[in-house]
Parts: C-alpha cells; structure tokens; sequence
C-alpha cells in the first residue's frame, strides 16, 4: 500500500505544487518504499507462504484500515501541538485524501497492478537475517 501511495504522489501530479524541500523528501521516502515493496512480497510469499487469497485480502484491509491509523496519529499529533480549529484542518486533509482530485482517487487507477498473481521480486537469500 505504501509503495502504491509513493507511486500516486509522484505519478499523479500530486506533489508538483509541493515545496521542493517537501517534495524532495517525499521523492526520497517514496524511493525508499518502492524499494521495499519486493522484500516485502518475498517475505510475504516465500516465508509467510501466503496464498494469492490472503495477499489480496490483507492489501484490501489495510486499504481500509490505513486511513484510520492516519487519522488517530494525526489526531494525536494535533493534540499534542495544540491545533486550534481541528475541524477546519481535518476537512481540508479529507478532501485532500478523498476529495475529487485527491490521493485515494487518483490511486484508483493503479490498485490493477497490485491484483496480478506474480510479481517482479528479489530472491530471499537462504541466509538472511528476517
């Protein structure tokens, strides 16, 4: 999912307004996590042995449960700082991520390249410390 969103915020257009020092390190992060998602798919598959069924359904529940872990951190976040007029900021982060032209919209058109039954990984070496 991670991986998916890195994707989104680059090839969307999304982060083109951005500050580039905002962007630079989102380009950095997304980077990294796009690097990550092969590890993680060996690991899923190779070590965890899961099935297609269960790699599809943990990609949907976490599709779900995602913003909601988001949302808890930012709220925290929020409180901690002292964020006067929370509403306001929390609308503008919804429609940010839902809104027409958002993140998740735009991420729709992707979510066919996680459902193929193979994927492009790096061998797990016998070795490796997991």
């Amino acid at each position: 999912m991670t991986a998916l969103m890195a994707h989104g915020f680059f090839s969307t257009g999304l982060m083109d307004k951005a500050d580039p020092r905002v962007r630079a390190m989102y380009a950095w992060h997304s980077v990294e996590e796009i690097e990550h998602k092969a590890v993680a798919y060996d690991v899923l598959t190779k070590v965890a042995k899961a099935n297609y069924f269960t790699r599809i359904l943990s990609f949907m529940q976490t599709t779900f449960s995602f913003p909601l872990h988001v949302f808890l951190i930012m709220n925290y976040m929020f409180k901690v700082d002292g964020v006067k007029n929370r509403g306001r900021v929390w609308l503008k982060g919804l429609w940010w991520l839902y809104g027409w032209g958002g993140l998740y919209p735009r991420l729709m058109p992707h979510y066919p390249r996680v459902l193929p039954t193979g994927f492009p990984s790096v061998e797990i070496r016998r070795h490796a410390h997991l």
